[in-house]
């Protein structure tokens, strides 16, 4: 990335400033002229050039840009994101953007252009149990410790590379939500109003303690029968195999499509996750979470 920004000399004497950046740790930026020589009242342009190092896809990095003279100095805050697989961090419901699909139908938009090739962890089978929940009074507020909410816990090993959890409920008349957390940080809420099946994710997750609150938002029963699923995907897991065609080369900006195809017949009624990730001239660029099941490939 290139920008171009105007340095005007506010004060009554000529001064020379000199450039200095901080933070934006695995970016490299370069400043040029980085030392401008300004007049009263008069305005220099400079260049400043941003392109990613070891700083992580798909990731906001912050820091600043700071001109020092004798007697001023001038300081602009900057934010940079090197663009893997897609130009935008989120979506218009501030879900990250672009990070789940459907593995007889991937798709992704690269931030590059040139050769492109992959691998991925094969598919993992989501666990699923059945549980029972006695309910409170409808249409109550969400409180960990209250009746008529569930926790499951389950840990997450560092170098995972996405947890993805689900409820359902096949009673009509109850509305179940989804909260997970992370130790007491909330992590992912998912409470549409119009229905109980609720899915919460989280992609390269902090190691640590999950737990998955099921919420009894809205029921007419005493007690609610529902189904909780979850899986936990190493970033180097090895699970069914699962083969992964990517087109040899993509554009910066297209949308290729990509299949994640089993090796082998999966069991039927069950959902199945797994990483994937692409490389480019060496570069490693972090992918998506891919969902299939047995019927996609039947």
């Amino acid at each position: 990335m290139v920008l171009t920004r105007k340095l005007t000399n506010v004060g009554g004497k000529r001064e020379t400033y000199h450039a200095s950046t901080s933070g934006l740790e695995g970016m490299r930026v370069s400043v040029a002229p980085a030392t401008v020589t300004v007049a009263p009242g008069e305005t220099a342009s400079v260049t400043i050039t941003l392109r990613r190092g070891s700083a992580p896809w798909d990731r906001y990095v912050t820091g600043a840009i700071t001109w020092r003279g004798t007697a001023h100095q001038v300081r602009i805050p900057v934010a940079a994101r090197p663009w893997g697989i897609s130009p935008r961090q989120y979506d218009d419901n501030l879900e990250e953007f672009g990070r789940l699909a459907d593995g007889t139908y991937g798709m992704f938009e690269p931030g590059f252009t040139g050769p492109v090739s992959g691998r991925s962890t094969g598919y993992a089978p989501m666990q699923r149990e059945s549980y029972s929940m006695r309910t409170r009074v409808s249409g109550g507020v969400f409180d960990r410790k209250a009746l008529g909410v569930q926790a499951h816990s389950f840990k997450v090993p560092a170098g995972s590379a996405g947890i993805v959890v689900d409820t359902a409920t096949d009673d009509p008349d109850t509305n179940l939500d989804l909260w997970l957390y992370r130790g007491d940080k909330l992590v992912y809420r998912s409470a549409a109003s119009w229905s109980s099946s609720e899915r919460a994710w989280v992609f390269m997750p902090e190691a640590g303690t999950y737990t998955a609150y099921v919420f009894a938002q809205d029921s007419r029963s005493p007690v609610v029968d529902y189904r909780l699923g979850h899986v936990v995907l190493g970033r180097d897991g090895h699970y069914a195999p699962a083969t992964l065609g990517l087109p040899t080369a993509v554009e910066r900006g297209t949308t290729p499509q990509y299949k994640l195809r089993p090796n082998a017949p999966l069991k039927p009624d069950v959902e199945y996750w797994a990483y994937t990730e692409l490389s480019t001239n060496g570069r490693v660029i972090p992918g998506q979470l891919v969902s299939t099941n047995q019927d996609s490939w039947e």
